[in-house]
């Protein structure tokens, strides 16, 4: 599922989301630590969430932060340098 502005061209763009949206989930704004504190009590018990084996983070890199406190793989392909993420 994306958060791109692009994911409606291949259909992938993610919906029902508990917290990250479009214009925080890139940047982890305004708060990245309230956020990812947000996401974990969102969905630590989420079904889905917890039969997840490993997490594959494209765009922007830094929103893998997100998934770190649920003890999974997380594989980061890093596709910028500095300025994003």
């Amino acid at each position: 599922e994306s958060l791109s502005g692009h994911c409606h061209l291949k259909g992938t763009c993610a919906r029902n989301l508990k917290v990250l949206t479009k214009g925080n989930g890139i940047a982890l704004s305004p708060c990245p630590n309230a956020l990812r504190r947000q996401f974990f009590e969102a969905y630590k018990r989420d079904d889905r969430l917890r039969k997840v084996d490993a997490f594959l983070c494209h765009h922007a890199a830094g929103m893998c932060e997100v998934f770190m406190p649920f003890n999974a793989t997380l594989i980061v392909v890093v596709s910028t340098r500095y300025e994003i993420g």
